[in-house]
């Protein structure tokens, strides 16, 4: 597991493979390779920008754009909340999922129908920005 928080710099992580807990104040956030079951990461002032294989995800940002690579086929949940900026999630092409989003003052664009059949819940939230979903894409994915 790793635990890292800091303020006024960023934080990069790479080739984890056990849980994640990420906190920045007035940096970026940037992982790859998040292999654990959770990753949570937490921002001000800085953008996130995270892809993973875990089966939990939580990223909440204050002025920032999250970037959320979520491509696990067994992904459970995915909570993210941002303001003054805009999220863009990309999910498993194979998935279900159950979206629920709220897009105050911004647009939401999804390849997913909103109201999966038990897949994994997805929870968006922005304020003063807007939603884009995509699907993985096969070249992603090898």
């Amino acid at each position: 597991n790793i635990d890292v928080a800091t303020s006024h710099n960023n934080i990069e992580i790479n080739d984890v493979s056990g849980d994640s807990n990420i906190l920045c104040s007035h940096g970026d956030i940037h992982g790859r390779g998040l292999r654990g079951q959770t990753v949570e990461t937490a921002t001000s002032h800085g953008s996130t920008d995270i892809q993973t294989l875990a089966t939990s995800v939580s990223c909440t940002s204050q002025h920032g754009k999250v970037a959320l690579s979520a491509t696990n086929p067994d992904l459970e949940n995915v909570a993210i909340s941002t303001s003054f900026h805009s999220i863009h999630l990309t999910l498993a092409d194979g998935l279900d999922p159950v979206i629920t989003t709220s897009a105050t003052h911004g647009e939401v664009n999804s390849e997913f129908p909103g109201n999966g059949s038990g897949g994994p819940q997805i929870s968006l939230n922005v304020k003063h920005g807007g939603i884009k979903i995509q699907r993985q894409q096969l070249a992603e994915q090898e």
